[in-house]
């Protein structure tokens, strides 16, 4: 499979594009596991309360599950996500065979 590193905001358009956010809040062939994590880091500069969670998301294949993509949000103690955009952040897609991941910086 060939993997690709790509920049932050190329990964989003490219889990934007995926359908793969709406598929799993309709429940659409999609499974989503997330973890929660209380009080992040101080380096992360949260306000307190904020909780960091990991999404990952799997597709059913045939008779297996296929990890299709994972997030990363911070979420605030009234619920919305603490970025511009209000979604979580991508960091692993997979399209096919293609799979894109953060660059390195």
């Amino acid at each position: 499979m060939p993997v690709h590193a790509v920049s932050s905001a190329r990964l989003r358009q490219i889990f934007n594009a995926s359908g793969y956010l709406e598929r799993a809040a309709s429940g659409q062939n999609m499974l989503v596991t997330v973890t929660r994590r209380s009080q992040p880091a101080p380096e992360y500069q949260q306000p307190a309360g904020t909780v960091s969670e990991t999404a990952m998301y799997r597709e059913s294949r045939g008779n297996r599950l296929v990890v299709v993509a994972l997030t990363h949000a911070f979420v605030l103690p009234d619920g919305t996500i603490n970025n511009r955009r209000g979604l979580p952040d991508p960091k692993y897609v997979r399209i096919g065979d293609d799979i894109y991941k953060l660059a390195r910086r």
